[in-house]
């Protein structure tokens, strides 16, 4: 008996989620980079509370998972993480369009998009392209939030003027995200770093430390609408 599509896409988001480990090390995600969720019924309950957030993020996400987590809970937004290192966007645009075929993703719910470290070295006008992908999904009622990125990585593929060009045209295509969508609010972590620097960022000049996520997590709070 073939099952209908619908139901095949619940089935394995949730064999997904159920398969979620504990937040991995940091060191972890050198050799592998699983997707790290949180599980689904808490997802669910969740994402069905008002005030409800879903979190698409990648390795800075990931590594800020608990810090996230605790600090969402005690501002009363419950939170649902869904992160990988080494995301790009797409992938998590990709990630966001299943949570709506779920029917998980509530009117009320807001959306964190914490994405485009990855991309810097893609071409221009490739994340408009995502940021606009997102917002079909979005819609114009529900609030969306977008991290803005910093990768200075001088350890990465290609020369390090790459990745700081890369930053700050990533950076330029979410100000047009932002721009072009009323419900698109933009969070300036790249600010926050410059301010502090060395403090809030790794050597790798990408990862924030531990004290850098928990900073870049109070920002997003701070920037976030309060529901009404």
């Amino acid at each position: 008996m073939r099952v209908p599509k619908p139901h095949f896409v619940a089935m394995v988001i949730a064999a997904l989620f159920a398969a979620a480990t504990v937040p991995l090390a940091p060191a972890a995600f050198a050799a592998a980079s699983p997707v790290l969720q949180t599980p689904y019924v808490q997802c669910q309950a969740a994402l069905a509370n008002p005030n409800g957030v879903l979190f698409i993020g990648d390795s800075i996400t990931a590594l800020g998972f608990d810090d996230i987590t605790a600090q969402f809970a005690a501002a009363g937004r419950p939170v649902c993480i869904d992160a990988s290192g080494g995301r790009q966007t797409a992938e998590g645009v990709y990630r966001l369009s299943l949570y709506f075929a779920l029917g998980m993703v509530r009117p009320t719910t807001s959306v964190v998009m914490a994405l485009g470290s990855n991309d810097t070295l893609n071409p221009p006008g490739w994340m408009q392209t995502q940021i606009t992908s997102a917002m079909k999904l979005l819609g114009p009622t529900r609030h969306g939030y977008w991290v803005h990125v910093f990768n200075y990585s001088p350890h990465g593929s290609a020369p390090q003027w790459k990745y700081i060009q890369g930053t700050r045209r990533v950076g330029e295509e979410i100000k047009w995200g932002a721009a072009r969508y009323h419900n698109i609010t933009t969070v300036p972590w790249p600010t926050l770093v410059m301010a502090s620097y060395p403090k809030l960022l790794s050597p790798d000049l990408l990862h924030p430390t531990a004290a850098g996520n928990h900073a870049r997590t109070q920002l997003i709070l701070a920037t976030m609408k309060p529901r009404t």
